[in-house]
């Protein structure tokens, strides 16, 4: 009598105890205006990026186009300065 009594006072504590859990509430679905507003501040932030990548590209290339310029008249300056034998 007493095995039973404690099987049926388990039972009923694991009932109550997994029927009283916490229920987790869905997020709310964003309105239209808040992911308007999220995507174009997206866009925005993009195309300020992409214009300051831009811009470091353009410096980049014209950096390089200026050391390509010098190297290319000091083998100007190396060639003018080569003898070759029998002239």
């Amino acid at each position: 009598m007493f095995r039973q009594s404690m099987f049926l006072i388990l039972g009923l504590m694991a009932a109550l105890t997994l029927g009283c859990e916490k229920k987790e509430e869905a997020p709310a679905v964003p309105d239209a205006d808040a992911a308007t507003q999220a995507v174009d501040g997206a866009h925005d932030d993009a195309a300020a990026h992409a214009d300051d990548a831009a811009a470091d590209a353009e410096a980049a290339v014209e950096e390089a186009a200026e050391k390509v310029g010098e190297a290319a008249d000091e083998v100007k300056d190396a060639a003018g300065d080569l003898k070759l034998p029998g002239q």
